[in-house]
C-alpha cells in the first residue's frame, strides 16, 4: 500500500514539472524535393522538432543550402 501511493505521488509530481513521457514523433510526411537551384546546392532533410510550450512535435520542411563564401545560406 506504501509504494501504490509512492507511486501515485510519484506520478503526480511528475506529471505537474512537466517531466511526462513524450511520444516519439510521427512518421515523416512524404515530400516532393523542388528542383535543385543550381549545382551547389545541398538538399537538408525535413525533421521534427519538439515544441514544449505546444506538448507536442512540429514539421521543419526540407530546404536546400548553398554555400556562399564560408558561410551556408537558405535558398527558399
Amino acid at each position: 500500500m506504501r509504494k501504490f501511493f509512492a507511486c501515485i505521488i510519484l506520478t503526480g509530481v511528475l506529471l505537474a514539472t512537466g517531466c511526462a513521457p513524450v511520444m516519439p514523433p510521427p512518421p515523416p510526411p512524404a515530400v516532393v524535393m523542388p528542383a535543385r537551384p543550381n549545382a551547389g546546392a545541398v538538399w537538408v532533410t525535413g525533421h521534427y522538432k519538439w515544441r514544449p510550450w505546444a506538448h507536442r512535435y512540429q514539421w521543419v520542411p526540407g530546404h536546400w543550402k548553398v554555400r556562399r563564401g564560408r558561410a551556408w545560406v537558405i535558398i527558399n
